[in-house]
């Protein structure tokens, strides 16, 4: 009768007695990669920690390691794999996505390449807090304004490259010269000025100082320009930044 009970509360409460996820959001996890680890198919050892996502919550996976060249990749809760990532911050990798359903996803920490690296390692899971747009919808900008960003899987892609890339719509009141900063803490960010047609007007990777873009540049009143925050190089890499628009001193 007393299991019976149990059964029933399990049950009930389903949740509570589902086994505890390995990470939580804000939380890290230092582990190694051994001989005695499971070997991936494509030939490393790998670790496997669980944590669990809402349907539209976005989260950010870093895994880091001063032994070894880190790799990452995501399972669903159907265990199939979402992304992966290599190079996001130089060696270390990471992932920023929105969880497109709820349930208990999957971080693959392995290693780059098939050989069988062995070291220390962390992983740490954080909550991306912020209103953004959808991944891979045109937003607008205006001279005088600041916006918040999250490049993640989803958003479209630099021609020719896999870096993520996001569009602004800018359409300038009056005639001018204009400063566009875009500035990231986790990516190195790269900006590119297009025309109403889709053509490179300006880009540029490091005026802004440390990682950060600057382009100061001469506009036209009314005229519409598309201006695309993205990173450096052609790798993937995901995270937060913040572009704004202002008026360039004389």
């Amino acid at each position: 009768m007393r299991q019976r009970l149990s059964l029933l509360l399990c049950v009930l409460l389903l949740p509570a007695c589902a086994k505890r996820a390995d990470l939580q959001v804000s939380q890290f996890k230092d582990g190694a990669l051994t001989a005695s680890d499971p070997v991936s198919a494509d030939g490393p050892y790998e670790d496997r920690l669980t944590f669990d996502a809402n349907a539209g919550q976005r989260l950010r996976i870093e895994m880091t390691s001063d032994s070894l060249d880190s790799f990452l990749r995501l399972l669903g809760p159907d265990g199939q794999v979402v992304t992966t990532n290599d190079d996001a911050m130089g060696g270390d990798a990471a992932i920023t996505f929105r969880a497109a359903a709820q349930g208990r996803y999957t971080v693959v920490a392995t290693s780059y390449g098939r050989e069988k690296a062995t070291g220390p390692y962390r992983v740490a899971l954080a909550e991306v807090a912020g209103t953004f747009a959808d991944p891979g919808a045109t937003a607008t900008i205006a001279v005088g304004e600041t916006k918040d960003g999250v490049l993640e899987m989803g958003d479209r892609s630099q021609e020719g490259g896999g870096a993520f890339l996001d569009q602004f719509d800018f359409r300038p009141t009056a005639a001018g010269s204009v400063v566009i900063d875009l500035t990231s803490p986790q990516f190195d960010a790269y900006l590119i000025l297009r025309d109403s047609t889709g053509a490179d007007i300006a880009t540029d990777d490091d005026s802004g100082g440390d990682r950060n873009a600057r382009l100061t540049q001469t506009v036209e009143a009314g005229k519409l320009y598309h201006i695309m925050a993205t990173t450096f190089g052609s790798a993937a890499k995901s995270g937060t930044y913040r572009l704004a628009v202002a008026t360039a001193m004389p």
